[in-house]
């Protein structure tokens, strides 16, 4: 179906995904070696911990979004919105190569995520 668009930047995707793993791979490492369970509350040890499980949490998110967009590639669906079924933008995925959403979709995306933490707030 949109074919043209599979070869964009499927291969980024692989490079980054292999990048991301290793990513996790040294944060992990990172966080094992500062572990100190006789850490205090105001210790700057703690921040430093903290910190690291941003970076990993963040690499996770990452590498399920390259998942799924290599998943998507797989199943001939890459390029194409997961909400208005519409192209994405080519461009975008030259910058944003395990983007799932046109420009428009993720706006209205973000726009209700930001409804619902303000109405949970």
């Amino acid at each position: 179906m949109y074919q043209h668009l599979m070869n964009l930047p499927i291969h980024q995707l692989e490079a980054d995904k292999r990048r991301v793993e290793r990513e996790i791979q040294a944060l992990e490492r990172q966080l094992q070696a500062e572990v100190d369970p006789n850490i205090d509350e105001g210790d700057p040890g703690l921040s430093s911990q903290a910190l690291i499980i941003a970076l990993l949490n963040n690499a996770r998110q990452k590498a399920a979004a390259i998942e799924r967009a290599l998943g998507q590639a797989q199943s001939g669906s890459y390029g194409v919105c997961e909400d208005c079924g519409q192209p994405i933008d080519p461009e975008r995925l030259k910058i944003f190569p395990q983007a799932t959403l046109c420009v428009p979709c993720k706006g209205k995306r973000e726009t209700l995520e930001r409804q619902r933490r303000w109405a949970a707030a």
